[in-house]
């Protein structure tokens, strides 16, 4: 995981750089809040069988036995990365019979068009991106993220 930091710069003569906690309740809070929108707004998709971008991932696989008294750790596992998607389809890191992100359109190209989407959808409109466009852009954004 990155390392994110606060800067406090309110005096200039010393500017001050913390590492932030994200293991606040409050960023907890945070977290849940942005999954449970996330997983909802990809139900409203695939119930209106609207265009959009899906995160999904599989289940993990058990790939060396767990002897008796032994805990299950990573060694014994295949997870494999999520990937994106323009099928809905399951998020098994995250509990979720489908996903979408739409919570950070600053950071994402994918969370934008999705809200751009989204707006659409609630309002009963035609969607702006086809199926086309999403899975073109699902494709370019899964290659960059390879490199």
């Amino acid at each position: 995981a990155r390392k994110e930091f606060d800067f406090d710069i309110s005096d200039p003569q010393h500017i001050r750089i913390s590492p932030l906690n994200r293991n606040s309740d409050a960023n907890r809070i945070i977290e849940e809040l942005a999954i449970s929108v996330n997983r909802e707004t990809g139900r409203l998709f695939q119930e209106a069988d609207f265009p959009g971008i899906y995160r999904t991932q599989s289940s993990y696989e058990i790939i060396k036995e767990v002897e008796e008294g032994t805990q299950l750790s990573m060694e014994h596992l295949r997870i494999e990365p999520a990937r994106l998607s323009t099928i809905p389809g399951s998020h098994a890191g995250l509990g979720c019979e489908v996903y979408m992100q739409i919570t950070s359109p600053i950071r994402r190209f994918v969370d934008l068009i999705t809200q751009q989407q989204l707006k659409l959808l609630i309002e009963k409109k035609d969607p702006v991106f086809s199926i086309e466009d999403m899975m073109r852009w699902s494709e370019e954004i899964s290659l960059r993220h390879k490199k």
